[in-house]
């Protein structure tokens, strides 16, 4: 794949709100799109990468995992290792069992599901759960695993066409999933338009899992002809102007009450799908994408995003809310910025360009083993 500077870009546009929103800074009441953005990036880049090698009969699901494996894990690893030893610290002892609950399902994957049965995530208590964000990175794991196992089953056996309807029907869960239950009718007495429930939960895989789609059909569209968009310069630079204009106007108008996920979601997902097909043709927008600050910010954002809640979380256990002190607010994130500038360059770039499979595979087992040990003595001591 060639590189593609603006879609870095578009990744520090995904972070910055999510950080300004669990600051709780007014006016990014919907921060939390951020992680929407990311969905359609993750989906259209690893679509990008898996589709090239089928094309090619390259393809190595092994190889695809190992990959993600040491992309993924490591800063992951890190932030929860780091976490853990703060929390140790300075978390009350009552909330340390919770927090090792959260390790293990995160270390597993499941952690989307630990918090959707254990904390919302909109509620307050969600703030003093370090770990609560990693169930983006659980979802994101979870269609690590199925995507490419779909990929070579029904590759050119209209995978195209089944994948559109998955991603029809879990538009359609995250709009109506509310209304349905476990217990017969399994429908709701009062189907509504838009109700909260199980099925539609902020948290819950399926009615995500159109976000992740949605990347793909980008990437396919790239894949068959990257210059199609480039007839129509007028054209290309509007789709692009309009659509970082809804995103914008997406993340200073949602709140915490809004219909969510829900066809509103498609605001930000579509005009993130429509950057990165037409970036391709912008002179100007691509342009102020790909500017140094705002690329490396980009290159940057998965520790930004791993290091910044454990960090705000336990300091809400110890300091202040983050709304009177700016000038504190100023070392703390100048704090996040450098512990994240410091995984990216010590954990995150040398185990993914460097450090060869096994010795990874090594350090996940020690880390790993690690972990547990400290969750299960938490466990076996209360």
């Amino acid at each position: 794949m060639n590189y593609r500077p603006e879609v870095d870009g578009l990744r520090a546009l995904a972070v910055i709100p999510v950080i300004f929103y669990h600051a709780n800074y007014p006016f990014f009441g919907g921060g939390y799109l951020g992680v929407d953005i990311f969905f359609v990036i993750s989906g259209y880049l690893i679509s990008s990468i898996i589709i090239n090698d089928l094309s090619r009969k390259k393809f190595s699901i092994l190889n695809f995992w190992k990959r993600r494996a040491k992309r993924i894990l490591p800063a992951l690893l890190s932030v929860i290792i780091f976490t853990s030893i703060l929390s140790y610290f300075y978390i009350p002892n009552e909330e340390i069992k919770t927090f090792a609950n959260s390790i293990v399902s995160s270390l597993f994957f499941y952690s989307n599901f630990f918090f959707q049965y254990n904390t919302g995530y909109f509620d307050i208590a969600a703030e003093y759960q370090p770990l609560i964000h990693t169930w983006s990175l659980s979802i994101e794991e979870q269609f690590y695993i199925l995507f490419p196992i779909f990929l070579l089953l029904f590759y050119k056996n209209n995978y195209k066409l089944i994948l559109f309807i998955i991603l029809i029907l879990s538009l359609f869960f995250a709009q109506w999933g509310g209304n349905f239950k476990f217990t017969y009718p399994f429908i709701e007495d009062k189907f509504l338009f838009y109700n909260k429930g199980f099925f539609n939960d902020f948290m819950f895989p399926f009615s995500r899992a159109w976000e992740l789609i949605l990347g793909f059909f980008a990437a396919t569209i790239l894949i068959k002809n990257n210059q199609f968009l480039l007839k129509n310069k007028f054209f290309t630079e509007g789709i692009c102007l309009i659509s970082l204009g809804l995103i914008f106007f997406s993340v200073f108008s949602f709140n915490k009450n809004s219909p969510y996920p829900s066809f509103y979601t498609l605001i930000p997902c579509l005009s993130t799908f429509f950057l990165i097909i037409f970036l391709n043709g912008s002179l100007f927008l691509k342009k102020i994408l790909s500017n140094t600050i705002l690329v490396k910010t980009g290159l940057i954002s998965y520790s930004l995003y791993l290091f910044h809640f454990p960090i705000f979380s336990i300091l809400k256990y110890n300091l202040y809310t983050f709304q009177s002190n700016y000038f504190l607010d100023l070392i703390i994130f100048f704090s996040v910025i450098v512990v994240s500038i410091l995984n990216y360059k010590l954990i995150e770039t040398p185990f993914r360009k460097k450090i060869n499979f096994n010795l990874t595979l090594k350090g996940f087992v020690f880390a790993y083993s690690l972990l547990l040990i400290f969750s299960f003595t938490v466990f076996s001591t209360n």
